[in-house]
């Protein structure tokens, strides 16, 4: 496969925030630096890892590639926004460092862009889920509708633009920026706030980036503490529609929160569904499911 150079229209800065997974790194940088359209840059921010990665030749691989450093661990949020500082392309686009691209993703998204006359949009893309077993499935169930409200294909409908499937105009962080104070739910947090800004966006229903679903703990997607999704609801500025913050506290944290602090989760279950007949709906319906989810798994385990 021949790269081509990058275009004037398209001249992509990748921000590649990184803590402690220097084996990783490597493979999503290979996953860049074989792309069959090449960015302008590659920015890895480096969020005060332990592991090795400043020791990283990473003038070897690419003189592409710019290093920075935080001293210290700052966050995800924080370390794409360095990133953003550094970037020198109209584009920017985002990769997690545990995850990859599929080789034609930015070729893909370059031919978005000059379709379009403006650059008043952001590009995001179905993603490939991919499990330690080595199993794959989709991880979007279908595209957005136009003019659905994304906070609820999000939150009730299960479904993502995946922050390592986004590429926004440089212009855009001119105004928006990814909230610090958040630690979890960044992604939907920025896609939602561009959307409120008045942007656009392309949605590729192709899977152009593999998220890699590991049982990795640390990784914030897989933390069950309801208090950052709580705080993100707070803040969100109502980019975050009361029936979808209602149906994703009831199906995901409400059980366990229940179990640890009982008398905290029914206040905030209580103080959820009772927003509107719909908040109220979807709380029902997210628990339905969440109990006939778990009554399946007992049956399963030959305990009914």
């Amino acid at each position: 496969m021949h790269a081509s150079a990058p275009d004037a229209d398209f001249e992509v800065s990748v921000v590649i925030p990184t803590f402690n997974r220097a084996e990783k790194l490597v493979k999503a940088l290979h996953s860049v630096l074989t792309q069959s359209v090449l960015p302008a840059q590659i920015i890895v921010v480096d969020d005060a890892s332990t592991d090795g990665t400043s020791q990283m030749d990473f003038a070897a691989m690419s003189s592409r590639i710019r290093y920075v450093r935080s001293e210290a661990n700052l966050g995800g949020a924080v370390s794409r926004n360095i990133g953003v500082q550094h970037a020198v392309g109209n584009w920017i686009a985002f990769l997690d460092s545990d995850d990859i691209w599929l080789p034609d993703k930015l070729k893909r998204q370059r031919d978005v862009v000059r379709r379009r006359a403006s650059s008043d949009f952001f590009i995001c893309s179905n993603v490939i889920s991919r499990k330690m077993d080595g199993s794959e499935s989709l991880y979007n169930k279908r595209a957005p509708h136009h003019g659905e409200d994304l906070s609820e294909y999000f939150l009730i409908e299960g479904n993502s633009f995946q922050t390592s499937s986004l590429v926004v105009p440089a212009d855009a962080f001119r105004t928006v920026r990814f909230n610090e104070t958040l630690r979890r739910h960044q992604d939907w947090d920025l896609v939602l706030n561009l959307v409120h800004a008045g942007f656009d966006y392309e949605y590729c229903d192709e899977p152009l980036a593999v998220y890699c679903d590991d049982l990795d703990v640390t990784r914030i997607s897989r933390q069950r503490d309801p208090a950052p999704t709580l705080h993100w609801f707070n803040v969100s500025g109502g980019n975050v529609s009361s029936a979808g913050a209602a149906y994703l506290y009831s199906y995901l944290y409400f059980p366990r929160h229940l179990r640890s602090r009982t008398a905290e989760a029914l206040q905030v279950i209580v103080k959820l569904a009772s927003r509107d007949l719909r908040s109220l709906q979807s709380t029902s319906h997210a628990l339905s499911r969440r109990l006939r989810e778990e009554v399946g798994r007992f049956v399963a385990r030959g305990r009914i």
